[in-house]
């Protein structure tokens, strides 16, 4: 965040420079005004990450990837917590096309997959985001329902930056908040 403030014939000017704000000053001209405006800015870039991440969350249960990707910035980083619980090792997709094959995949070798989100906090750039994970295999029939949690960070309205949980203190903790 970048603030400057200058005394001009009796009125504070303060311009704020910050992240969600996409690169545009925030120009207020009273001492009381700089927090309100800044809040409501911050609030409306916010609630726009949360429904954006709605967004692609509902159109990947859809398998509609294109949608769910229009969300994404072209070059995301997605750490999925999902390869970890499966594979037992990390993953790192990115870019769009990975993430796509990876959703693919995922849902191929799943009956039945559905994420659900059922809480979101808003921090700002970022957004955690707390669910469910339901799914049977579709070779094994191994059933899973698990806790499943999100951490997102954004940038001019789209994800550059997921990694998901399977232990939602964990998620906590990486935002740097606790229960």
């Amino acid at each position: 965040m970048v603030l400057s403030a200058a005394p001009v014939i009796g009125v504070l000017l303060v311009a704020v420079s910050f992240p969600c704000t996409r690169g545009l000053p925030l120009v207020v001209r009273s001492r009381s005004e700089p927090i309100a405006r800044l809040y409501e800015i911050l609030r409306r870039v916010s609630q726009e990450n949360i429904e954006a991440f709605k967004r692609s969350f509902e159109a990947g249960n859809r398998h509609d990837f294109d949608a769910m990707l229009e969300e994404l910035d072209p070059a995301v980083e997605w750490h999925p917590a999902v390869g970890v619980g499966l594979a037992g090792e990390a993953t790192v997709l990115r870019g769009r096309e990975e993430v796509r094959k990876w959703f693919q995949d995922l849902f191929e070798a799943f009956d039945d997959l559905r994420f659900e989100a059922s809480e979101f906090r808003d921090l700002g750039d970022e957004l955690l985001a707390f669910g469910r994970v339901h799914a049977h295999g579709t070779a094994s029939g191994v059933e899973i329902d698990s806790p499943l949690a999100w951490l997102v960070r954004a940038k001019n309205g789209k994800a550059i930056w997921v990694r998901s949980y399977l232990d939602p203190r964990e998620a906590l903790e990486a935002a740097g908040l606790s229960e």
